[in-house]
């Protein structure tokens, strides 16, 4: 996306009320995640040579596990890692009517800031300590960008209260990001080419869950408490938008 001027825009938000989160979300609530990349194409490679795709998958099931223990109706795009065209993934998440969706990532950096980090079974690695944290992103071309927004934002609240910080390297004036920022302390960024938020009809977000190419970060996100600890936020901040109260028991 050719680059915007930077701008953040802080968004007072409110909740929606019960009824009409019911609506919104569906009764019992529904929840579609789309698991990013495919098992050929696999996205970002990590510093140690992990595919963003299993960091992908083993953050869907683990949140899947945990909102279907708050009642949430969950269902999940592409757990085998089949490979699916950019357009029909849209074409799919496009067709949902009712519920919401998470379109879950994991990040890395522009070329420029990689650095070499050795050889793996013949692969070249590349690490980068550039950037660290997770990003949340919204699509301003989809027609539930507003609810889109306050979705970002409940569960923004809930990654930041659970002691997670997010990263602003997508809004460097860089080829590549240059994002417009809504709210620089939840990381949330519009990006309105990213066809599967822009093709959703229901609130729908991307999130970055963070930086494996930073490799104090891949560790973190490897680590099932950690992990743990942010599935147990992003159900909070589903469950809250939805109108539900999470229960307190703690994730495995």
């Amino acid at each position: 996306m050719t680059g915007a001027p930077l701008v953040a825009v802080l968004v007072l938000l409110t909740p929606p009320s019960p009824m009409a989160a019911g609506a919104i979300c569906g009764n019992p609530p529904s929840v579609t995640l789309d698991i990013g990349h495919t098992l050929n194409r696999p996205g970002a490679i990590s510093a140690r040579g992990k595919t963003e795709y299993a960091f992908n998958r083993t953050l869907a099931l683990d949140l899947a596990a945990g909102l279907v223990r708050e009642k949430v109706k969950v269902g999940i795009l592409n757990e085998a890692g089949d490979e699916i065209s950019l357009s029909n993934r849209a074409r799919r998440l496009g067709a949902i009517e009712r519920g919401i969706i998470l379109s879950l990532h994991h990040d890395s950096v522009q070329k420029i800031y990689l650095q070499h980090g050795g050889v793996i079974k013949g692969n070249a690695l590349r690490f980068s300590r550039h950037a660290k944290g997770y990003s949340l992103f919204v699509s301003g071309r989809s027609e539930a960008f507003e609810e889109s927004q306050r979705l970002a934002v409940t569960i923004g609240r809930e990654l930041r209260t659970a002691g997670f910080a997010p990263s602003m390297h997508h809004a460097e004036p860089i080829r590549g990001e240059n994002r417009p920022v809504l709210d620089p302390e939840l990381g949330l960024f519009r990006f309105d080419g990213l066809s599967v938020l822009r093709a959703a009809r229901v609130p729908a977000i991307l999130f970055e869950a963070g930086v494996i190419a930073n490799p104090e970060e891949e560790f973190d996100l490897g680590n099932p408490v950690l992990r743990g600890r942010m599935v147990a936020a992003l159900t909070k901040g589903i469950t809250a938008f939805c109108g539900l109260a999470a229960s307190s028991a703690p994730s495995p």
